[in-house]
C-alpha cells in the first residue's frame, strides 16, 4: 500500500504536536557522564570556643567532569572537609578527592582524584555560551535516578558575598526545584552553559560558563591571583544640592565615591568626593549600571570578571571638583588576610591566648558570625561599626583589634565572669596589637600583677589578675576544661 506525502508529514508530525515532544535541536543531551557525585564531611572550627570542632556535618552535591582530570564544584561544598567521597554515576564504589585549588571568596573549587580508574568512562564538559531564556538543570537525585527539569535563565546580576566582600556574576534561574543541586551543569542548546550555585528564595543562582572558564585558566597560572575587586565604596546622588556644591551637572550620569579602601582596583587613584562618569569606555548610569550587549543593564563590578586578563590597564573618567579627568589604574584583587578586621577564613583554626581564664581573640568576620547571618545587627555595635568601617581605620600595618571574648571562672578571675567582647588597648603598661602582644605582655607583670586595659567606652575600664597564681591557675583551667594549650599563634 502505497502513503502519500501528506499523510507521511502527519504521521509524524501529529504525535509531535499532541504529546509535546521536543524539538531535535533542544535541551535533551544527557551529561550524565559530565557530572561527579561528591560527599563531604565537614568540621568547622569552632570560634566561640577556639580549641574545639564543631560536630561533623555531611554534605551532598555534585562536580563537573573537566580536562586534565578535574573536577569544578563550589567552594562550599568541600570547605572544612576531612574527607571527600566522589563517585561515579551507577558506581558504588567511592574514590577520594583532593582539593587543587579553592577560591572562597567566589565560591569555586577544583579537586582531582589521583586513583586513575575514576576517570575512566567519563566525559569532560563541552562549553557553550549562556543565554537569556529556555533551560534545563540535570541532576542524579540518588546515584542511579538521573534527571532533567526544565527552567528559564531570568536575567544577570552581581552577586555579593558578605563574608569576602567580592562581587561576580550570577544568573537567576527560574525552576520548580526545591532540592540542593549546587555543583550541577544548566544546560541550553545542548551544551553546558553553566553550574548551579545554590538554591535560593526558590529560585537558582548558576555561575556562567564564561565566568567558569576564566577561573578554570586562571586556577593554571601560577600563583593563583583570584578576580579583582573594587577598592572603592560609593552612593547615588538623588540630591540637586550636593550635586550643585560638587559642580555636577543635572543631566550627567554617574556615581559618588564615598570611601576608598587599601587595597582592589581605583585605590590607587580614586578620591573621596569623585563623580565616577565612565569605567573601561562604559557610561556609568545614575545606579551604577553599564549597558552590556547581552544583559542589558548590569552593574560595574561586571567589567572586573568579563575576561579580566584583557585589560592591562582599566580605564577611569571622574569629575573632580568640576574638572574632568581620565585617570588609568589597573585590576587588583584585595587580600583578605590585610584587612585590620580580617574577611572570613576557612581551614586555619582561631588563634587565641587564654591567661588566668580570660580569653584573647582577634576580632574577625568568623566571630562576628557567631551572632549569626543577621550580625550586623545582633553583635555588639561597637564591633559591628570597625568591621564595616574598615576603608576609614589607618593603613593596616599588621595590626588587628584584640578582644577579651570570654572569661573561663576561676578563683583569680572572681567578678569577671560576664565580661564579652571588650576591646583590648593595653597589658601592663604595653600597647596590644596582635595577639603576639598579649602573650609578651603577660611575661612581664607590673608590681605583682597584670592589668588589662579596656578601650574608653566599655562596661569596665580594666581588670587586674595576681601574677602569684597565674600559672597554677593556667595549669587547672587546662586540666578542668580540657583545653589542649593556653594558646594558639600559628595555623
Amino acid at each position: 500500500m502505497k502513503f502519500n506525502l501528506q499523510i507521511l508529514l502527519i504521521l509524524f508530525v501529529l504525535p509531535s504536536i499532541l504529546w509535546g515532544a521536543e524539538p531535535e535541536n533542544s535541551n535533551s543531551k544527557e551529561f550524565k557522564k559530565s557530572v561527579a557525585l561528591i560527599r563531604t564531611y565537614q568540621q568547622a572550627h569552632d570560634w566561640l570556643i577556639p580549641w574545639n570542632k564543631k560536630a561533623l556535618r555531611q554534605r551532598n552535591g555534585a562536580a563537573l567532569v573537566l580536562p586534565q582530570q578535574q573536577l569544578l564544584t563550589t567552594a562550599g561544598l568541600v570547605m572544612n572537609h576531612t574527607l571527600i567521597e566522589v563517585r561515579k554515576p551507577g558506581d558504588d564504589r567511592p574514590y577520594e578527592a583532593e582539593v587543587i585549588l579553592a577560591d572562597n571568596a567566589i565560591n569555586l573549587a577544583l579537586l582531582h582524584v589521583s586513583d586513575p580508574s575514576f576517570w575512566d568512562d567519563l566525559d569532560p564538559v563541552e562549553w557553550g555560551k549562556t543565554k537569556l531564556g529556555d533551560s534545563k538543570i540535570q541532576y542524579w537525585e540518588s546515584k542511579n535516578e538521573w534527571k532533567s527539569i526544565s527552567g528559564k535563565v531570568k536575567q544577570l546580576f552581581i552577586g555579593y558575598r558578605s563574608q569576602s566582600k567580592a562581587h561576580f556574576p550570577v544568573f537567576e534561574v527560574v525552576a520548580s526545584l526545591k532540592s540542593k543541586v549546587q555543583g550541577n551543569p544548566l544546560v541550553q542548546n545542548n551544551k553546558i552553559t553553566g553550574m548551579i550555585m545554590q538554591l535560593r528564595d526558590s529560585n537558582l543562582d548558576a555561575f556562567p560558563a564564561s565566568f567558569l572558564q576564566t577561573f578554570i585558566k586562571k586556577a593554571s597560572e601560577k600563583p593563583y591571583s583570584g578576580f579583582p575587586q573594587r577598592g572603592f565604596g560609593w552612593q547615588q546622588i538623588t540630591q540637586d544640592a550636593l550635586r550643585s556644591h560638587l559642580s555636577i551637572e543635572k543631566s550627567q550620569t554617574g556615581i559618588l565615591i564615598d570611601r576608598i579602601f587599601h587595597y582592589g582596583t581605583g585605590s590607587d587613584v580614586l578620591q573621596i568626593n569623585d563623580f565616577l562618569v565612565s569605567m573601561a569606555g562604559k557610561k556609568l548610569s545614575n545606579e551604577g549600571k553599564i549597558e552590556h550587549s547581552e544583559w542589558g543593564n548590569v552593574l560595574f563590578d561586571f567589567l572586573f570578571t568579563d575576561q579580566p586578563q584583557n585589560f592591562e590597564t582599566f580605564s577611569l573618567e571622574v569629575i573632580r571638583q568640576g574638572k574632568r579627568l581620565s585617570l588609568e589604574t589597573h585590576l587588583e584583587d584585595f587580600p583578605a588576610e590585610k584587612y585590620s578586621v580580617p574577611l572570613k577564613t576557612v581551614e586555619h583554626p582561631p588563634r587565641y591566648v587564654l591567661r588566668g581564664g580570660v580569653l584573647f581573640q582577634e576580632l574577625n568576620m568568623n566571630y562576628l558570625e557567631i551572632w549569626g547571618k543577621d550580625w550586623t545587627s545582633k553583635a555588639p555595635a561597637r564591633l559591628s561599626i570597625y568591621q564595616q568601617l574598615e576603608s576609614h581605620l589607618p593603613v593596616n600595618k599588621n595590626r588587628r583589634l584584640v578582644l577579651v571574648t570570654r572569661v573561663l571562672p576561676t578563683s583569680i578571675n572572681i567578678g569577671y565572669q560576664n565580661l564579652r567582647s571588650l576591646i583590648v588597648t593595653e597589658i601592663n603598661g604595653r600597647p596590644v596589637h596582635r595577639l603576639e602582644d598579649v602573650k609578651t605582655a603577660f611575661e612581664n607583670p607590673r608590681d605583682g600583677f597584670h592589668q588589662v586595659n579596656f578601650m574608653p567606652g566599655s562596661n569596665r575600664a580594666y581588670l587586674i589578675l595576681p601574677d602569684a597564681e597565674m600559672k597554677a591557675t593556667d595549669q587547672q583551667i587546662l586540666q578542668h576544661f580540657q583545653i589542649p594549650h593556653l594558646e594558639r599563634l600559628s595555623f
